[in-house]
């Protein structure tokens, strides 16, 4: 604006405009970014910038990566000096993938086929959808395509006449390879008809055969290199079955034996030469179950479960299972489950009442499936007890409600075995196949959801009124609820507290993990009772000293001979007798006795490689002679008056014993479960003498989620463990 510059020497306005930059940037090795400036990064630009590739940076040269420019180090791309897969943090996370797949595909198609133009290149064009696709620009409303020629390549045509009738048919649908083969030409048929989307099936074919073949190898190197393989062990009997076909009818009674022959810890063959390893040692076990971050439930067992009951505490895992326990503690508290101490009584004494009144029909002596009707029992405590529902099992009988009949339902479809159930555990990448359950199986699930969502929002309701009335005006006593005033307490962060989702899933968890094992347990404790009238009679005695049909929880608790029977039933009878981890990382695994393996090897731990399957031995450890003594196969409750000092050592949650296992993934439940178990056997056994209503050898046990007892004469029948119940008349 000086007045001594002529008019055609000044700037215009935007020209200053245009120097701002320039200002800006000179002088500076950084520049300041406001928020919510927009920036470009120039992917193809780098990659085609003359300053670092040269002045052929756009011809296509492989030779250039023989000696890369020292200038395309700087390009901060995650892969090969280019940013075709970006970069940081943000950068493609399969870009190995991606070219694995694209080596694959060119192996294939360069060494099968020659390729050459097919029109003009010059009529080939790119168009940026989504990524840059090719389109030909004389027909641009075709769409994306690219046609070339293609011809096979002279050793290919002789190898083709060679395979013509072993691969016609199964390449049927691929148009360049089929018509090759079928027509033997050497060049294909007019472009239109030739476009790269008609990829031919091989290469996805060869590269799924080297992602396998490369799994399969991963696998067998890892067996025969494992320290497991060498530890002692039976040999296997079949490579496709291993050793499980007879532990499956042997039981626990074969794995006893060999754990006498060969020690406490051994090398099992699994499935086609999968390896487990079994221990009985307690410092392994401790450390496997005190290790939950590292020794896990395996994903497909876990994946079976979740379809069921969702991601609830049986299912998940780390830090989201920490997450949920410590939320749902409160609500399996001790001072809780005394709250349900009422309940407890009153359904027991319904079933009695039931009972008697069938016996008296049959007059004074009748025969009772005792299984049939502690499963209705434990069912009305679980949905009195876990989320104030009313199955109403014991007096409606077969018409226990739609939840009921819905949740029976979905186990029943978990159970049964299908290929497709099978491929879909298995393996992650099918688990799109539909689930060949039927349209039965979607309508209980649903069911199962609107009737858990409702019990979900009278919970929250609930909780708020509570809150608005006062801190201790809450009425409902139910599992659910407390849990849910513990996850809307405002002391806890969001990220920390549980979905509608996650809550929903602890009540189909709580009602698959609960109420199948607290009916069978009590149903082997009558078992255990019904064997041996002496324990029976004493324990009837010490019930009778009680004055109430009611008695408080305090009371029960106060019966120390109940209490001795109830641990000695669950020793003897743990409803589940096995379980099973596998090692998610490496891990030391710290061993008590130490094992001498296959080459004469002293070892005082045992490296454990991940993927190594471990069986979790519960029933055996209870049975265990070298900590109960020789009598360990007895039902004798007077060993509680003394508990052996080995005893010490067993890593249970509860009672010296791993009837509800132990560590973080113990179950958290046990409290609920041991006080139903002392509600009903106080009202059932005070009442009624329970004899045999048939031979006791008749009676067997099966793996049915949990050990359920059956008739061996009747075997069809399903599950069932009918008793001679009688009165008790005092006398």
């Amino acid at each position: 604006m000086a007045t001594d510059l002529p008019d055609n020497q000044r700037m215009s306005d935007q020209e200053i405009l245009a120097q701002i930059p320039t200002f800006l940037s000179v002088g500076h090795e950084s520049t300041s970014v406001q928020k919510g400036q927009m920036i470009i990064v120039p992917i193809v630009p780098v990659n085609e910038d003359s300053t670092i590739w040269g002045e052929d940076s756009h011809e296509f040269r492989p030779e250039r990566w023989e000696s890369i420019p020292d200038a395309a180090n700087a390009i901060p791309g995650i892969w090969s000096n280019s940013l075709a897969f970006l970069g940081g943090p943000r950068a493609c996370i399969g870009y190995r993938f991606a070219v694995m797949e694209m080596k694959s595909l060119l192996f294939t198609l360069i060494r099968s086929f020659e390729f050459e133009s097919a029109g003009p290149v010059e009529d080939i064009g790119k168009k940026f959808v989504v990524v840059q696709r090719p389109f030909l620009k004389s027909r641009p409303e075709a769409g994306t395509q690219m046609p070339l020629k293609t011809s096979l390549k002279v050793s290919y045509c002789c190898r083709a006449e060679y395979f013509t009738n072993f691969t016609a048919q199964a390449i049927a649908g691929d148009k360049i390879v089929a018509t090759a083969l079928k027509n033997s030409p050497l060049h294909t048929p007019e472009y239109p008809r030739m476009g790269l989307p008609s990829l031919p099936i091989i290469p996805l074919v060869a590269a799924l055969l080297a992602y396998w073949s490369f799994k399969v190898a991963s696998f067998f190197y890892g067996y025969w290199t494992s320290a497991v393989r060498r530890l002692p062990g039976p040999p296997s009997p079949s490579f496709v079955y291993g050793s499980e076909k007879e532990m499956l009818e042997g039981g626990t009674a074969l794995l006893e034996r060999w754990v006498e022959k060969y020690g406490p810890t051994i090398h099992l063959q699994s499935f086609i030469g999968m390896s487990k390893l079994y221990t009985t040692d307690l410092k392994a076990l401790h450390h496997i179950l005190m290790n939950s971050y590292t020794y896990q439930k395996p994903e497909w067992f876990s994946y079976r479960i979740e379809e069921v009951v969702g991601k609830g505490l049986l299912t998940v895992e780390e830090d989201t299972h920490k997450r949920q326990r410590k939320i749902m503690n409160p609500a399996f508290s001790a001072s809780q489950i005394r709250e349900l101490g009422p309940m407890f009584v009153e359904k027991s004494l319904e079933l009695r009442d039931i009972w008697e009144a069938e016996i008296r029909q049959q007059g004074g002596v009748g025969t009772i499936d005792i299984f049939l009707w502690l499963n209705r029992a434990a069912l009305d405590i679980i949905g009195l007890g876990g989320f104030d529902y009313k199955f109403n099992a014991l007096s409606g009988g077969e018409n226990s409600g739609e939840l009921h009949q819905a949740f029976a339902e979905t186990i029943a479809n978990l159970l049964k075995f299908s290929p497709i159930s099978f491929l879909r555990a298995a393996f992650p990448a099918l688990r799109w196949l539909p689930t060949g359950a039927g349209n039965g199986a979607g309508t209980a699930h649903k069911i199962m959801g609107d009737i858990g969502r409702q019990l979900i929002d009278t919970g929250k309701q609930a909780v708020y009124q509570s809150s608005k009335a006062g801190e201790n005006s809450l009425k409902s006593k139910d599992l659910l609820t407390v849990l849910l005033r513990a996850n809307m307490a405002t002391d806890i962060p969001d990220n920390q507290r549980m979905s509608d989702e996650e809550a929903l899933a602890q009540i189909f968890t709580v009602m698959a993990a609960g109420h199948e094992t607290t009916s069978t347990a009590t149903v082997w404790a009558l078992y255990a009772l019904m064997k041996a009238p002496d324990v029976q009679k004493k324990l009837r005695n010490e019930l009778l000293q009680v004055s109430s049909d009611s008695p408080s929880m305090d009371e029960l608790n106060a019966l120390p001979y109940l209490d001795a029977v109830i641990r000695e039933a669950l020793r003897l009878h743990t409803p589940l007798p096995l379980t099973f981890r596998i090692s998610v990382k490496d891990d030391v695994l710290p061993l008590n006795t130490p094992v001498r393996d296959k080459s004469g090897k002293t070892h005082e731990s045992i490296h454990i490689r991940k993927g190594q399957m471990i069986t979790i031995p519960m029933t055996p450890i209870n049975e265990e002679k070298t900590i109960w003594g020789e009598d360990r196969l007895e039902f004798r409750p007077e060993r509680w008056e003394r508990v052996p000092e080995a005893a010490n050592a067993i890593p249970g949650v509860w009672g010296n014993s791993m009837a509800f296992f132990g560590g973080p993934r113990a179950c958290i439940g046990y409290r609920f479960a041991v006080m139903a178990m002392k509600a009903m056997l106080f009202s059932l056994v005070r009442a009624f003498e329970l004899e045999p209503a048939g031979p006791v050898e008749d009676i067997g046990k099966s793996f049915f989620v949990v050990h359920r007892p059956f008739l061996k004469s009747d075997p069809e029948a399903g599950s069932q463990l009918p008793l001679k119940v009688r009165l008790y008349q005092k006398i």
